[in-house]
């Protein structure tokens, strides 16, 4: 069955996902605040939100660029997966390359093997990666 959330994020009409998604660049800036709204509106429920204390890990960085990052140097293992979701990712990938960025922490040095840690994206990041895809772009705190 899929789930409504996984497939409205890539309907949205959002101006923030036009600044944080469809229109951005690879080494584009954007402070911290912009990042916060955008993963507002991809998760849309707000427990989500707080209950993962994703506030305070984006208020960590006060800027994030957009890179290209392989996808063996994330830390893809580090949350629990809703198989569902994974699924409905594989399938709406297939249908549209264009999936919302991650967020990844920049700082790796206290992370497993001194791989990114995932702020925001983990179901993205591994319907990428079990699809065949080697990179992902990701909002990385700077």
């Amino acid at each position: 069955m899929k789930h409504l959330k996984t497939y409205n994020i890539f309907e949205a009409k959002e101006s923030i996902l036009d600044l944080c998604w469809y229109n951005s660049v690879i080494d584009q800036i954007l402070p911290q605040s912009d990042i916060f709204d955008y993963i507002k509106i991809l998760h849309r429920n707000e427990d989500d939100f707080y209950d993962g204390d994703l506030d305070e890990r984006i208020g960590e960085f006060s800027k994030y660029k957009l890179m290209e990052i392989d996808i063996d140097k994330i830390n893809i293992d580090e949350w629990d997966l809703d198989v569902d979701y994974l699924k409905d990712y594989k399938n709406k990938f297939k249908e549209n390359s264009n999936y919302p960025p991650i967020v990844l922490d920049s700082d790796t040095s206290y992370s497993y093997k001194n791989k990114y840690t995932i702020i925001d994206g983990t179901h993205r990041v591994n319907a990428l990666d079990r699809s065949g895809i080697k990179t992902v772009k990701a909002w990385v705190g700077i």
